[in-house]
């Protein structure tokens, strides 16, 4: 009988105990589980933060590349190709009846090109008396380029002729796109009408007027420069007349009307 009733003591004793620890273990499941809900919140940030980084990078990566338009090999392009246009130009000019000098390029090499050119006006001891900058854009290859030094005072004696020749790479060219339809005169200006056969539209027109004498000298040009015309379409240009030293309209024997470029922005 008293073993019995110390049986029953000690189940009783066990069961109280174990509903005083009950509680204790609820807290410890409750902290558990908060620290492994602290800690997955915490890693949630941390993939966020690292995810953010990686994409801050790649558009970091992505700018620096589109702020370098050439790769070395592009370069090392680029420098063959200017030294190349160096090499096959031929530069000639023409002291025209007002002063100016007319700068005629004839790029010779297989690229697109510029010219940089510089006309330095010498009195009669050689000394430099003005620097005149001349740019001829978008010479095409195998053709002519045209560009004028104008000075208002002509009062030099001789002068000297500086080209530099630089790659035009950017552009394509139509040239050859380009029909003259119709020429006429009148008053103070050269009316060309032409015809856009390209099959894109033109960003730059020029077209240039030489002028000849009856010995077949050139003693005057001019040119003008259009934009933005349309694949297909027709239509007029008006180039200004040149002058002599007397300020009246050049006489002249016969006009030649020459596309001195016709191109589109984009690689060729």
């Amino acid at each position: 009988m008293d073993n019995n009733l110390n049986n029953v003591n000690m189940y009783n004793n066990v069961n109280q105990i174990e509903q005083k620890n009950e509680p204790i273990n609820n807290e410890k499941k409750k902290s558990s589980n908060k620290i492994e809900i602290i800690i997955i919140i915490l890693l949630i940030i941390i993939i966020a933060i690292l995810i953010g980084i990686i994409v801050r990078l790649s558009m970091k990566i992505n700018s620096l590349k589109q702020q370098i338009p050439v790769t070395v090999t592009d370069v090392e392009k680029l420098d063959k190709i200017e030294k190349e246009i160096n090499k096959k130009y031929v530069e000639k000019d023409y002291a025209l009846t007002d002063g100016s000098i007319l700068i005629e390029i004839e790029n010779k090499s297989n690229y697109g090109a510029n010219a940089d050119v510089k006309v330095e006006l010498m009195d009669e001891k050689k000394n430099i008396i003005d620097v005149i900058d001349v740019y001829i854009s978008g010479i095409n290859s195998k053709e002519k380029g045209y560009g004028l030094a104008t000075m208002w005072e002509a009062n030099y004696s001789s002068y000297k002729v500086t080209t530099n020749m630089l790659p035009a790479t950017s552009l394509r060219f139509h040239n050859k796109d380009v029909s003259i339809i119709s020429e006429n005169v009148s008053e103070n200006s050269y009316i060309v009408q032409y015809k856009n056969k390209a099959s894109e539209k033109l960003d730059s027109l020029e077209i240039g007027v030489l002028f000849y004498d009856k010995k077949n000298n050139i003693i005057g040009y001019s040119s003008n420069i259009e934009s933005n015309i349309e694949a297909g379409s027709t239509s007029s240009m008006k180039i200004r007349m040149p002058i002599d030293e007397e300020y009246e309209n050049i006489k002249y024997t016969k006009a030649k009307t020459i596309i001195i470029g016709a191109y589109t922005y984009g690689d060729s």
